[in-house]
């Protein structure tokens, strides 16, 4: 049986998929154009996720996920494609971050704003 929402789920997921290619591709784009900057952008987002890690609960979705890109992004340095490993490190520092914010929303502390502010109309 089909559901009704498979059609949004499916547009989530294509929506997912291409952001994830512009990811990398500016991260490629970036590494290939300034190496030396993104040389250095890989060591402080290394540095960032060293001390992120430590903070995620052990055996979580979010650590498993973190360590499996950690991982790939080792592979990706031992391969000198510092734009691969940039996005890895990207996608790792992206999971702690969703697991932070889910636990944080699940006991009320993040803050949810409805203000959606009104349309302008021509002339404003």
């Amino acid at each position: 049986m089909t559901s009704e929402f498979e059609p949004i789920e499916e547009t989530l997921e294509d929506a997912r998929g291409r952001a994830f290619t512009a990811l990398e591709e500016t991260t490629h784009t970036f590494a290939s154009s300034s190496p030396t900057s993104a040389t250095s952008r890989l060591g402080d987002e290394i540095r960032a996720l060293e001390t992120e890690l430590p903070q995620v609960a052990d055996g979580s979705q979010a650590k498993t996920r973190a360590l499996a890109h950690l991982d790939n992004a080792r592979d990706a340095i031992a391969e000198g494609n510092i734009g691969s490993a940039l996005f890895f490190i990207f996608r790792a520092r992206q999971a702690i971050v969703v697991d932070g914010y889910l636990f944080d929303s699940e006991r009320g502390l993040t803050e949810e704003s409805t203000d959606i502010p009104p349309p302008q109309t021509e002339g404003q």
